[in-house]
């Protein structure tokens, strides 16, 4: 009912009606028209939410599907280009921003792909690569929590260790400064970031949960930075012996609350850290 509707009954009304129902029609009414445009701007709230968040989603698939494609522009009108097969054990630890939560110590990993070396003159070069990264970490809840797994939902203790095997298509993105050789050996600096794609995730948790998986307690896209150095060893030509250390800083909360849990869980936030040894053979 509108604001006309509700002076009609003011001004256009039977005689036969006393001003005291006349005005609890209108009340009514008016009572009727405020929820009406309650529930219309709490589904306009819900609508602009759920179509932020699609665009985050999105975007952020987007990008990496971006940067692939980018990736594979450059190289292909490079005829500079160089590509390597790398493999980096790693150490890992996960970072919370709460006391609520802590960690509980380091998780060993591995990743490995191919990178790419794309000459910027003759002292940089753009670095990037497609890697699949085996990562994770351990957390302590300083409460006992709802753990949601594929197919159920467990109560997990505050005094039990949730073990997190985490795995991601890694795309890093840098800029790599080197030296000119020196005998047989090039020394070079690396820094960028990592976009991250979210493949597989899983757990255990004492004898509760065992390695089972966890695809709603953990995010789809992960960030982080990058520093790292070392050394190119020359075999022949160009292919080269490569030796680096690298340590990567998350940025973005890998941890996610499923949304039936959200009311019993709180929020948090979660990184992913690492040091890595990177070994490979670059040509």
């Amino acid at each position: 009912m509108s604001l006309t509707s509700i002076f009609s009954l003011l001004l256009l009304h039977d005689n036969k009606e006393t001003n005291e129902i006349r005005i609890k029609k209108c009340f009514a009414a008016f009572t009727n028209l405020l929820s009406f445009k309650k529930i219309l701007f709490c589904s306009l709230k819900i609508l602009i939410f759920v179509i932020l968040a699609i665009l985050r989603i999105y975007f952020m698939k987007k990008l990496i599907f971006t940067s692939v494609i980018v990736l594979f522009t450059l190289i292909s009108f490079s005829q500079k280009a160089r590509f390597g097969i790398v493999a980096s054990p790693e150490i890992n630890w996960m970072k919370p921003d709460t006391k609520d939560v802590t960690s509980d110590g380091i998780r060993f990993g591995i990743n490995y792909g191919i990178n790419f070396d794309i000459p910027m003159g003759n002292n940089a070069a753009f670095s990037s690569g497609l890697l699949i990264d085996n990562c994770g970490g351990k957390l302590v809840y300083n409460d006992t929590i709802p753990f949601q797994t594929l197919d159920k939902t467990d109560t997990i203790n505050k005094t039990y260790v949730i073990d997190y095997k985490l795995q991601y298509i890694s795309i890093p993105i840098g800029l790599k400064l080197k030296t000119n050789e020196i005998g047989y050996i090039t020394y070079f600096a690396n820094v960028g970031i990592t976009p991250q794609l979210n493949i597989g995730a899983k757990a255990t948790v004492g004898k509760i949960i065992e390695n089972e998986k966890i695809n709603k307690e953990v995010t789809v896209i992960n960030m982080n930075y990058f520093i790292g150095a070392g050394i190119e060893y020359s075999l022949s030509g160009t292919t080269a012996l490569l030796i680096g250390i690298y340590y990567h800083n998350g940025f973005v909360d890998v941890t996610s609350i499923p949304k039936d849990l959200k009311e019993l869980r709180k929020k948090d936030k979660v990184v992913l850290n690492n040091v890595a040894l990177k070994v490979g053979i670059m040509f």
